[in-house]
């Protein structure tokens, strides 16, 4: 399934979806499978089937939690499908509908807490949790009305037990390795641990696109050009919005950073046609638009660096594509 060959995936799982068919699990893997085969799911015409197959997980989960026999299985479970939903709307930018789907895990999620001994997939829920209660509502003001009642996070252990996850999750412990590389590039500006976890994935899984996205990002954040170019046209062999626009972006970014800056801004512009709506767009288009900027500023057209610059901003997550907009504009 994490490297894209689905109908191996399914070969392999038939019995186990067989055997479990009125059992959780079997939605749970359905919803997961179908999430990554049809990623972002969020743009896809399968959302409502992925919805329809979670709600199936919810259902079942709640009555094998009545039966007070599997309450760990059943927490996760419930945990996770809440987590998917909650995900899927965040996607669509309805921070409020991912709110309040992340309102009704919550119950599941402070039970997890104490199941992580039964259950180290837990160690991932409880990550997540610990990391993103402080940082959702830095990069999204408009939730932090729903959030303010739910128990505070902290960082650093969130972190720690993504860490953990990463080494003995049974279920998701590559899931636990993407978020903490992610988080590590986005947020943390641990550009060298982001780059071993990426780079360890792409290896392992090189039909997938999203490792292969990330790779390249955490080759350039490291500024490792020459290694980053190689990977940057590995990107052209996959489709999809979020591979064609991080093709143009890497590509006008290494060729800036090499001094190329006709070539970088004809990639760069190029790259902005591409109407995509996918898990990375607003991410490499904040990028884009900070190069565009840096151009301008070389060209000294300072009224178009304020604009992309000020683009940039409205958009940007990642806390080293703020810093370096913010400072550009200063010196403006």
């Amino acid at each position: 399934m994490y490297n894209f060959e689905f109908a191996k995936a399914e070969e392999v799982l038939r019995p186990v979806l067989i055997k479990y068919k009125d059992h959780p699990v079997s939605y749970l893997l359905k919803a997961t499978v179908l999430q990554w085969q049809n990623d972002p799911i969020g743009a896809s015409s399968k959302q409502k089937e992925y919805i329809t197959i979670l709600e199936k997980c919810i259902s079942l989960s709640e009555n094998l939690l009545k039966t007070n026999k599997f309450n760990s299985e059943a927490t996760f479970y419930l945990l996770t499908c809440h987590g998917y939903i909650a995900k899927l709307h965040h996607f669509n930018n309805d921070y409020i509908k991912a709110g309040l789907e992340a309102k009704k895990a919550y119950g599941y999620l402070k039970d997890g807490f104490a199941l992580v001994d039964t259950n180290p997939d837990f160690l991932l829920t409880n990550g997540l949790y610990l990391f993103y209660r402080e940082q959702y509502p830095e990069t999204h003001p408009s939730i932090r009305p729903i959030i303010y009642f739910f128990k505070s996070g902290n960082k650093k252990e969130g972190l720690m037990s993504l860490q953990k996850a990463a080494e003995k999750a049974l279920f998701s412990q590559l899931e636990a390795k993407k978020y903490l590389g992610g988080i590590l590039l986005k947020y943390e500006n641990n550009n060298s641990e982001a780059l071993r976890i990426f780079s360890s994935l792409n290896h392992d899984y090189p039909r997938n696109p999203d490792f292969q996205i990330k790779f390249c990002e955490a080759l350039i954040a490291n500024k490792k050009w020459a290694e980053a170019r190689i990977a940057i046209e590995k990107l052209k062999k996959f489709s999809g919005a979020d591979a064609g626009m991080a093709y143009l972006v890497f590509k006008g970014i290494s060729e800036y950073e090499l001094n190329d800056k006709m070539s970088s801004s004809s990639n760069l512009f190029k790259s902005l046609q591409i109407k995509g709506h996918g898990n990375y767009t607003d991410d490499l288009k904040s990028m884009c638009y900070l190069y565009l900027g840096k151009i301008s500023i070389d060209n000294k057209d300072l009224a178009m660096a304020k604009e992309y610059l000020e683009d940039c901003l409205a958009i940007a997550e990642y806390s080293r594509i703020k810093r370096e907009a913010n400072l550009l504009l200063q010196q403006l």
